[in-house]
């Protein structure tokens, strides 16, 4: 105890005064984080290499505590080179990057060097103990890659979630605390005085990190708090670790994992590039939603708590409590991402939810080709009021309308259910539930008949904008708006010839007279050799 309590006061106060220095440092000679208005928000320059003081004063103080215990138990002298070897190349890499600038890929391949280090210096699972009692030995190539991907992983997951003011050193002061936690109760002492130097170095570094931050952690921090908390991770679940115990590690760090998970989500269905920077991460997401720095920092520590407690019951808890509390925390943390209303996800969600309503969108879809065969075969406007409401009777649209206008009015004979004002015309039908046209949103679907003069519109109303739509707009575009267009256009041609207000002329075709309105089917028959065109029912003369 006086060990644990010495090292988290050492660290404490180390990391205090190496911020400071560093701070300082940094600021004198321009080493410093330029606001830009998009991703880097902050009012000022700021230092950016804080992480420097926090790497080393967690070596330091474990280093040396570790030593004064009298050795590290389940710690060998290898394990302790490896770790040490990989934290200082780990902060190499972030500082180097602060510094010059790397890619993407170069961080990569350096990451994947530091898991080398790790992995070849016994810090990784040899066999997997199944529920059955049975050890599963792990071949060296499959340990490799698992270790390389969780050093990667936890690495650049802490290096993503670190782009506002106290996030990564909140989510990791929680993560160190459980990893510390865990040392205690497995007897491991290494991971314990490890987790507690953490714990207390990032506890000072948030002193300057938290809202409004004077100084930031920058990659060497941010890399070095997921290298840092990988390799306990790996140390928790020891040589040969039960199956179950394979999700502590993950549990401990699951705040920054699942804000890295739904990045790369979002990226690929983006179709962007999966290693470039956006602001989409939950803490931008709380930002947009109007939540101040400090409050971010404070949704993100409790979320990381809450996974910590989920961490420490699948080690110590039986397997029904653990798998309770996973289907729980998971429960609150789908509901949770649901209320940061990422639009990747709002979409995957509406397809999903269209996806379980196939029966709906068919049955939907089928009356729309169903009123495309009636509205093909009307002769009238009742017919083609007829296939209309078909078309629309299943409800998910409250109002339809339509409305066109031609050069002169017609169908005197035919005016069924349209209603006529001068040269427009209007037909519409509401369900009976429906509610005021306007008050959701509506669609207009414009046609055009220009031969014939006609123009106008097919008008949907939705009042309720909450439920998905299931009907498929494109068809209704694609197939009924041009039917109408040819429907009505029939019509009018058959109101013009009634009304007699088609130009027409007689032609002779192989010796016979015809009579030939413009737009209209031939008409045989007449005894005139030529005509000028006229009013279709009044008498010709002969030129000659």
């Amino acid at each position: 105890m006086t060990i644990f309590l010495a090292a988290f006061l050492a660290a404490l106060v180390l990391t205090l005064l190496l911020t400071s220095v560093v701070r300082s440092l940094a600021t004198r000679f321009g080493i410093v984080d330029v606001p830009d208005g998009v991703r880097r928000q902050h009012e000022r320059p700021v230092p950016r290499i804080g992480g420097v003081a926090v790497g080393t004063a967690v070596l330091a103080v474990a280093v040396v505590a570790l030593r004064a215990a009298g050795g590290a138990p389940a710690l060998t002298g290898a394990q302790t080179t490896a770790w040490i070897s990989g934290a200082v190349a780990v902060i190499a890499l972030g500082l180097w990057d602060d510094l010059r600038g790397l890619s993407a890929y170069e961080k990569f391949a350096g990451q994947g060097l530091v898991s080398l280090i790790v992995f070849f210096g016994g810090i990784r699972p040899e066999s997997i103990v199944l529920a059955s009692g049975q050890a599963l030995q792990i071949p060296i190539g499959v340990g490799l890659a698992a270790v390389t991907l969780w050093i990667v992983g936890i690495t650049n997951a802490f290096n993503l979630i670190d782009g506002s003011d106290g996030v990564a050193a909140g989510s990791a002061l929680f993560s160190s605390v459980g990893a510390a936690v865990l040392g205690v109760l497995t007897g491991h002492l290494a991971v314990a005085v490890i987790g507690l130097a953490l714990t207390a170095a990032v506890l000072g570094f948030l002193y300057f990190n938290f809202p409004p931050a004077s100084v930031f952690l920058g990659d060497s921090g941010s890399l070095f708090l997921g290298y840092q908390l990988g390799v306990l991770g790996l140390l928790v679940v020891g040589p040969s670790p039960a199956l179950r115990s394979l999700a502590v590690p993950v549990a401990l760090c699951g705040v920054p994992l699942l804000d890295m998970g739904l990045a790369l989500v979002r990226r690929f269905l983006r179709r962007d590039r999966l290693f470039t920077g956006d602001r989409g991460h939950i803490h931008h997401r709380l930002r947009d939603l109007g939540y101040s720095p400090r409050m971010v920092v404070a949704i993100i520590a409790a979320a990381s708590a809450a996974f910590v407690v989920l961490a420490l019951a699948s080690a110590r808890a039986r397997p029904e409590a653990a798998a309770a509390c996973a289907v729980v925390l998971g429960l609150i943390v789908l509901r949770w991402i649901g209320r940061l209303g990422i639009p990747e996800l709002l979409e995957v969600r509406r397809i999903a939810s269209r996806g379980l309503r196939q029966r709906w969108v068919i049955a939907n879809n089928v009356r729309i080709r169903e009123a495309v065969v009636r509205l093909r075969g009307a002769q009238d406007s009742a017919a083609i009021a007829g296939a209309l409401t078909h078309a629309f009777d299943s409800g998910e649209f409250e109002h339809v309308e339509i409305t066109f206008e031609v050069p002169q009015p017609f169908l005197s004979l035919d005016a069924g259910p349209l209603q006529r004002e001068g040269h427009a015309y209007r037909w519409a039908w509401t369900t009976k539930a429906a509610g005021v046209p306007g008050r959701g949103w509506e669609i207009r679907l414009p046609f055009a008949a220009e031969e014939l003069g006609l123009s106008g519109q097919l008008s949907l109303w939705r009042s309720n904008a909450g439920q998905h739509l299931l009907t498929d707009l494109p068809l209704i575009a694609r197939e009924v708006v041009p039917e109408i267009q040819h429907a009505l256009s029939r019509l009018e041609r058959g109101a013009a010839v009634a009304d007699r207000r088609i130009p027409v002329r007689i032609e002779r075709h192989g010796g016979v007279p015809t009579l030939v309105s413009s737009g209209s089917s031939e008409v045989e028959g007449g005894s005139v050799k030529q005509v000028a065109a006229m009013p279709l029912g009044s008498t010709a003369r002969p030129t000659s």
